[in-house]
């Protein structure tokens, strides 16, 4: 009998380890402005969960980052931070699908500036904007 509880136990064990490595490699949903500051950060694979989500600084994006929105208008980002969004300055993979981006800040700015990397925006909408001359000369 002990030998088959021993077996059992093993069992019960494996099936625990392999149950939490799949939640592990799921994808997590991000549910506050919070966590999705922290998502930009650490990188990795997100789904957004339907609402609004505000953006009061510069969100800086420095490893790969893939964000699924529930859809460009269940999903909102709102930017209140100018000149800049959202910004990517590193060597990095981004892919944003079904977010919407709205502007709303009150002076000029831009709601992303990708200087590196590589990125894939699908199905998104950007409202908003505010158009402002540039001072500099040709």
């Amino acid at each position: 009998m002990s030998t088959q509880k021993n077996i059992l136990y093993r069992h019960q064990l494996l099936f625990s380890i392999l149950l939490l490595t799949s939640f592990a490699v799921a994808q997590s949903e991000i549910s506050s402005s919070l966590q999705l500051v922290i998502a930009a950060r650490s990188g990795g694979d997100y789904t957004l969960a339907a609402g609004s989500y505000t953006l009061s600084d510069t969100l800086s994006i420095n490893d790969d980052l893939k964000l699924i929105g529930a859809g460009k208008d269940q999903t909102i980002i709102n930017i209140q931070k100018a000149p800049l969004g959202i910004q990517v300055t590193a060597d990095v993979d981004v892919y944003f699908e079904g977010i919407g981006f709205h502007y709303d800040a009150t002076e000029p700015g831009d709601i992303m500036q990708f200087s590196a990397g590589r990125f894939n925006i699908i199905d998104c909408d950007f409202q908003k904007a505010i158009y402002g001359e540039s001072s500099d000369e040709a």
